[in-house]
């Protein structure tokens, strides 16, 4: 079991086109990442408690609700609010005008 809540997950996904995306910064991705580590894989919701995603995100209150804000204007999110209990998240695959960046071919073309 992890740390966090009885979650088991060992490892997080993110897709390739949020990470690309220029106009999400690092405070949004890590938001992100924070809500993908309790996603149910079969509704495609979590429910972690806000002070949860400023722990795991490392993150002031503030700066998570103006990235939670930001990524349901991207349409990564949907938000349901609830007073004084978690609110449910539903995650949402990338806008298709985002595309996906290809991957490379050639190790050789690595920078690193």
């Amino acid at each position: 079991m992890d740390k966090i809540k009885g979650t088991m997950k060992s490892f997080t996904w993110i897709r390739n086109a949020v990470l690309d995306n220029p106009d999400l910064n690092s405070s949004d991705i890590m938001t992100y990442l924070s809500l993908m580590r309790f996603k149910n894989n079969t509704t495609q919701e979590c429910y972690p408690a806000v002070l949860t995603i400023m722990r795991l995100a490392r993150l002031g209150q503030r700066t998570v609700y103006r990235c939670l804000d930001k990524l349901e204007q991207a349409e990564l999110i949907e938000i349901k609010r609830h007073r004084g209990i978690s609110n449910r998240y539903s995650i949402l695959e990338p806008p298709k005008e985002w595309g996906e960046v290809p991957q490379e071919t050639d190790p050789a073309d690595t920078p690193f």
